[in-house]
């Protein structure tokens, strides 16, 4: 229990580097990729690590780097759906952040029967970041 609960308490520092980094180079976008790579190097360790040591860097960079995505996604809204339509924007944020987890959690129950949990966690998350990594970067209303 102890190993899970790193992540969350790292992303208190990391949410607040990663608005600071944001402020500080005047870009989400890039931050954002930082973030979602980030979020990549550690899936690669995550979901079938052998050592402890991989563990343990996986969740650090997971919990003080992946904030630099989260932080500036929530911010970005602004940015993108302008000041009027801000309120409608992190909302939109917050309904695809949820439905996300709610069907990622049916899709890797049923796939991890088939392929293990790492296996399938590998099928459902690379794709998915892959997309948001390119999304990110195409994204032509975010700075």
């Amino acid at each position: 229990a102890f190993v899970t609960s790193v992540i969350t308490m790292l992303c208190i520092p990391g949410a607040i580097l990663g608005g600071w980094v944001s402020d500080t180079l005047k870009t989400r976008k890039w931050v954002i990729v930082v973030g979602y790579v980030a979020f990549a190097i550690s899936a690669i360790f995550l979901f079938t690590w052998t050592e402890t040591w991989q563990l343990y860097i996986a969740v650090g960079v997971c919990g003080l780097f992946g904030p630099f995505a989260t932080t500036n996604v929530f911010a970005s809204s602004l940015d993108i759906m302008g000041p009027k339509n801000n309120g409608m924007g992190m909302a939109i944020i917050a309904f695809m952040q949820n439905i996300g987890s709610f069907i990622g959690g049916i899709a890797l129950g049923y796939m991890q029967v088939a392929m293990g949990w790492g296996t399938a966690s590998y099928v459902l998350f690379f794709p998915l970041i892959i997309i948001a990594i390119l999304c990110t970067i195409f994204a032509k209303r975010l700075r």
